[in-house]
């Protein structure tokens, strides 16, 4: 962006939204609750598309070992259950809440779930 001449303050917003998507606090600004409830919107999607999402990141994450993921994902998925709301803007909590947080329960029970006979849950 700088090679583009783009202003400072402009590359820092964008940086700052960047970050805003990391979910380590919650967004003040508007801009930046926009963007973090449109990065979080795949929660809130129709149970096999949210599926497919998971499974998406478990391959991503396919070099970490199983019970090792598990844990860590199921960690990062409570995380989002424990909060008062997960979408900061109403307008995406009406749409996307309920089903995220059926979304979460549901794969947090799956990774938390003990294996069977084979390593599989």
């Amino acid at each position: 962006m700088r090679e583009a001449g783009i202003e400072v303050a402009i590359i820092d917003r964008v940086t700052a939204l960047i970050l805003a998507t990391t979910h380590m606090t919650a967004p003040a600004l508007a801009d930046a609750q926009i963007i973090v409830d449109i990065d979080l919107s795949i929660l809130g999607r129709p149970r096999a598309e949210f599926d497919a999402y998971e499974r998406a990141i478990r391959k991503e994450y396919g070099h970490v070992e199983e019970h090792a993921f598990r844990v860590g994902r199921a960690a990062i998925l409570q995380k989002f259950l424990a909060c008062p709301a997960i979408f900061s803007t109403a307008v995406m909590r009406a749409i996307y809440e309920a089903t995220a947080r059926e979304n979460l329960r549901r794969s947090v029970d799956a990774l938390t779930a003990a294996p069977d006979r084979d390593g599989m849950r």
